[in-house]
């Protein structure tokens, strides 16, 4: 016996739905992600803009 998410087995107007926008902003990265349900709404919603660097091996030891 598997385990299985309910939505897994659920007809597509059921399904959650996932909504992911990404953009430069200058020299960051903007998220803006939103997960919504039929009859139940906005599950999860997150927005906010990062900005990353790759760095050496170096700068980890020290």
């Amino acid at each position: 016996m598997s385990a299985r998410s309910p939505w897994e087995r659920a007809p597509g107007e059921w399904s959650p739905r996932i909504t992911l926008l990404e953009r430069t902003a200058g020299d960051a990265q903007h998220v803006s992600l939103r997960l919504d349900a039929p009859i139940l709404g906005r599950l999860y919603e997150y927005e906010g803009t990062f900005t990353y660097a790759i760095e050496t091996q170096e700068h980890f030891n020290g």
